[in-house]
């Protein structure tokens, strides 16, 4: 089967978007929490009552059951009532006054979170009182990481020869995951866009051993793992790779994953994985995306909670046909999350994440054209 390509060079982004800056931090008061917002040159502040947060907390738990199957999904207007409860424990107060000043238009929301609790909560859900629920292009949201020490790439020019790692992993002991449909995915967006200058390595069953080989091989720009992902009893991150013995389970802690890919200037790992930005929010090393971007990694895509298959494809589709037009990873998320919501009523369009450096927002750039 032909493509036909419709590829536009890259273009820098003629406007920067502005910047709305949450951070969630701890306080000495363990019956609240302070939120220090940050746009166009204001701060402001508020308090949040650590007694709203039960709620929030116990209809999360609610989602996370709906997608294992244990219980029913929840209804789509109180999926919104959730996203406007969220909206209005985070952006109340002097913040709110603050947010009503911010412009119509993409907005990028950067949110950083000290307080476990709240680290841990779906913002990607908020939705503003009178907008439509759902993703919007006119508000992308990004979790910032501290990444001290490893300072932002400068984003790489395009067009030109891009490398893909694709790891595939289901281990014999494990439900299997379609990997397949989300390789043709990622391969059908980069030769629609970049056909003749993206190079995609594919490792199927990936050992430990594969993975490393792979990584001293070529030097790769995305690596995009799709398989297993849990949190163990411990609250640790984990990938499940397949043990080279006897075709099972082969766990790869936050950590141990953070070491093996830091120093080789990758621009984005995704995580096409259950659990992936899921963990103990208290360890700086527990939670696999938090810990990637900890060890030098610039961007990665992530999953919140349990992840259905049959939504997976789609979002990588979505994903990599926005980055290859602008190179913008905050955009590309939210085209992803847009992709999903056309087929799905309920919430798991919101279940994908992205945590990012600071100051990365476009992983690839082009000439410019006015």
């Amino acid at each position: 089967m032909s493509i036909v390509s419709d590829y536009r060079p890259l273009t820098l982004g003629q406007t920067a978007a502005p910047v709305l800056d949450l951070a969630i931090l701890d306080t000495p008061d363990p019956s609240s929490a302070l939120v220090l917002a940050h746009a166009s040159g204001d701060f402001a502040t508020a308090a949040l009552p650590m007694a709203e947060l039960r709620p929030l907390v116990a209809f999360r738990d609610q989602m996370h059951q709906a997608v294992l199957g244990l219980n029913a999904h929840p209804a789509a207007e109180l999926c919104e009532a959730f996203g406007h409860r969220l909206f209005g424990f985070l952006i109340r107060g002097e913040v709110a006054d603050l947010y009503a000043r911010l412009p119509r238009g993409h907005v990028r929301i950067q949110i950083l979170a000290t307080h476990p609790e709240l680290a841990a909560l779906p913002w990607e859900l908020m939705c503003e009182p009178g907008t439509l629920a759902g993703p919007s292009r006119q508000r992308s949201i990004a979790r910032i990481v501290p990444a001290q020490g490893h300072s932002a790439p400068k984003p790489t020019h395009m067009p030109g020869a891009i490398r893909v790692l694709f790891v595939a992993a289901s281990p014999a002991d494990q439900f299997p995951v379609d990997s397949e449909s989300v390789r043709r995915a990622l391969e059908y967006a980069f030769r629609l866009q970049l056909p003749s200058d993206v190079s995609i390595t594919v490792i199927n069953g990936a050992s430990r051993k594969a993975l490393g080989q792979a990584l001293a091989r070529h030097q790769f720009d995305i690596l995009h793992f799709s398989g297993h992902g849990d949190v163990s009893a411990e609250g640790v991150g984990r990938l499940v790779l397949v043990d080279a013995k006897n075709r099972g389970t082969d766990f790869v802690e936050a950590a141990e994953l953070a070491r093996m890919l830091s120093g080789l200037a990758l621009r984005l790992v995704v995580l096409s994985a259950c659990e992936t930005a899921c963990g103990n929010f208290r360890d700086d090393f527990a939670v696999t995306a938090a810990a990637l971007i900890r060890s030098g990694i610039p961007a990665v895509v992530a999953n919140q909670m349990p992840v259905p298959n049959a939504t997976i494809a789609p979002f990588t589709g979505g994903l990599y046909r926005a980055l290859l037009r602008d190179g913008d990873i905050d955009k590309a998320v939210v085209e992803g999350r847009l992709q999903l919501a056309q087929d799905l009523s309920s919430f798991e369009w919101a279940i994908p994440v992205l945590y990012r450096h600071y100051e990365v927002t476009h992983l690839f750039e082009g000439d410019r054209h006015e």
